[in-house]
């Protein structure tokens, strides 16, 4: 379960690189397609990464094939320091799937909730007739719920090929192992 919560944060990603910032901008320019372009491209063997670079601002995610909304993305600049330059962004899910995933988990909780306050109450009245009506509904919302979280995590675990490549391309742009990046 605290995987699942862990993917609703955004995690920091720091890079420190020897190269010049427009030298690390144009690498990444050049090895990425543009988004407009997912729909004409074929289904790659290899992730592809979906970026656009503006001004030093980085707004990228890799791209298998297939559509999923809980696909990481990265967001960050590229900055220009005394020893070359700095990426500085996070990688995580889209800020409006954060936003419709937790209202979408909220309104199936506050149902629950209720749900299961109106169960006791008519258990506690000896209205068994609406009991019964009660705890199905309650059933339903438990199930859409565990669905929920199963889908997500699923999703993620599925998009993670995808997040490391374009791990791997922002390091190979900035010229550093890929193992020196911190997350």
């Amino acid at each position: 379960m605290s995987e699942w919560f862990d993917m609703w944060r955004r995690r920091p990603v720091i890079i420190e690189s020897p190269r010049l910032a427009a030298t690390v901008l144009a690498q990444l320019e050049a090895t990425s397609i543009p988004h407009v372009w997912l729909a004409l491209w074929p289904r790659p063997a290899q992730p592809q990464i979906c970026g656009r670079i503006v001004a030093g601002v980085v707004d990228a995610f890799g791209y298998k094939g297939n559509r999923n909304s809980f696909r990481s993305n990265l967001s960050g600049v590229v900055i220009a320091t005394d020893r070359g330059c700095r990426f500085e962004g996070s990688i995580g899910w889209f800020s409006l799937i954060r936003v419709f995933a937790g209202f979408w988990i909220g309104l199936v909780a506050a149902g629950l909730t209720i749900s299961v306050v109106a169960e006791v109450v008519n258990i506690a009245l000896g209205h068994w007739h609406t009991a019964l009506r009660t705890l199905v509904v309650v059933g339903v919302l438990a199930s859409s719920a565990a669905f929920f979280v199963g889908l997500t995590t699923v999703a993620t675990r599925l998009a993670r090929p995808e997040q490391e490549a374009v791990m791997r391309w922002l390091a190979d742009a900035c010229g550093v192992p890929a193992s020196s990046r911190r997350v």
